[in-house]
């Protein structure tokens, strides 16, 4: 049977390996950390005495690959959803709460405003948003949307942040509308907020890897590539610390890391893609501590916090496109946002409960139009080597959906290349 060798155990590879594995074809995963899951991963922290996530994630209903996923590995019923589908946001400048509520046909009945103090939103505003879909590759967000547009600082540049990581003056147009087309219109049900109240790791990457094992599957954890043997456009071996790997003919080679990794192992590659840094903040706090709205989430204008989630005992900020506060220390920056919590939350306790601050300095790659034209495609000029992650061709935003989607790409080219 041929073998498809898969680098890297993060969502991309493991999502290529499920794939690959129900297409009959034998898989061997080669993963340098500890731990499956990459960027997307849960552990128990000592400290906070709890178990979290390296960073705060939501699914949409318009997620069709991740549910799809989902379903595969059994785990679809560990997942929250909220129905019908509610945005919560608060502007603490002002203490201005209110909630995007998506109708299920365009109507001008998009906002629950609990203070009446919300600019006036009127339909044509959203129907500009159709002008995205038309934006040429040069085009960002801000290009379309001057930052004086009614809907730029409470929708345009908080999504931006959130689903490309990248702030609106600088994001790509026609990436923010991949993701507008396949959530906020096609209506409700597509923008529906799907919660991981029971963790990354045991909702996607644990009953993966339980599914992946029951059908033979190999997974190398600790397992660090250090070379790839290249001769006549194709892989004939793998270098690792301690042992070697021979490709047999009709083997396929899937590189399902970052960027950077990629480049290193496939120097043709020549990628020249920036990065961009997310910051998530972790509190444990009391059961009695909850969030306007009595919400499980909630979006921030005019804060360095962007995102609350609340789960249990555990509090949690993310912060996107996090240039501007990464390189502070972890101990001032948690004071900093815990001193918002402290606001937003109607606390009086002036000191931080246990923290962990995560830091992911490359989180995802910066999604401007200049990026449209850095990313790859899945094949390359080596003959069995394919790439996966979510900073290729995928025509998705960098998110856990077009991760498993570039697996699923993979997956798709090897195995027809390896019938």
């Amino acid at each position: 049977m041929n073998t498809v060798h898969i680098i890297g155990a993060g969502l991309a590879g493991l999502s290529c390996a499920l794939k690959c594995q129900n297409a009959q074809k034998r898989v061997v995963i080669y993963e340098a950390s500890p731990q499956a899951g990459g960027r997307c991963r849960s552990y128990f922290d000592t400290e906070l005495d709890l178990l979290i996530d390296n960073g705060s994630h939501i699914l949409l209903g318009g997620n069709s690959e991740t549910l799809s996923y989902l379903n595969q590995i059994g785990s679809q019923d560990l997942i929250t959803e909220i129905r019908p589908a509610k945005f919560p946001f608060l502007n603490i400048k002002d203490n201005n709460y209110w909630e995007i509520t998506p109708p299920n046909i365009l109507s001008t009945n998009w906002w629950k405003n609990k203070n009446f103090n919300m600019p006036k939103i009127k339909l044509k505003d959203f129907m500009l948003l159709l002008k995205l879909g038309l934006a040429g590759r040069n085009v960002t967000v801000r290009d379309i949307f001057s930052e004086n547009h009614p809907l730029y600082p409470i929708l345009l540049d908080p999504i931006c942040k959130a689903a490309l990581n990248t702030a609106a003056v600088d994001a790509s147009a026609l990436l923010l509308w991949q993701f507008l087309k396949n959530t906020l219109f096609k209506g409700e049900k597509a923008c529906r907020p799907m919660i991981f109240e029971n963790g990354l790791s045991p909702t996607l990457i644990d009953p993966t890897l339980q599914y992946l094992q029951k059908g033979s599957a190999k997974v190398l954890f600790q397992t660090r590539i250090k070379k790839i043997l290249y001769e006549d456009k194709k892989v004939k071996g793998l270098n690792f610390s301690d042992r070697n790997f021979s490709i047999q003919p009709n083997d396929a080679v899937v590189l399902a890391v970052p960027p950077d990794t990629c480049s290193e192992l496939y120097p043709e590659l020549n990628l020249k893609l920036q990065t961009l840094p997310i910051v998530n903040v972790h509190f444990r706090i009391n059961k009695n501590i909850t969030l306007p709205g009595n919400n499980l989430f909630l979006g921030l204008i005019g804060s360095k916090s962007q995102w609350i989630f609340i789960r249990d005992k555990l509090l949690s900020v993310t912060i996107s496109s996090a240039k501007s506060i990464v390189s502070m220390p972890n101990k001032e920056l948690a004071q900093m946002i815990w001193d918002e919590i402290q606001y937003i939350c109607k606390i009086n306790q002036k000191t931080p409960p246990p923290w962990r601050v995560i830091k992911e300095k490359k989180a995802t790659i910066a999604q401007t139009p200049i990026a449209l034209d850095g990313r790859p495609m899945v094949q390359t000029l080596v003959d069995n080597l394919f790439i996966a992650g979510d900073w290729t061709n995928t025509g998705l935003p960098a998110t856990i959906e077009g991760s498993i989607l570039s697996g699923n790409i993979a997956a798709n080219e090897v195995i027809q290349k390896i019938k």
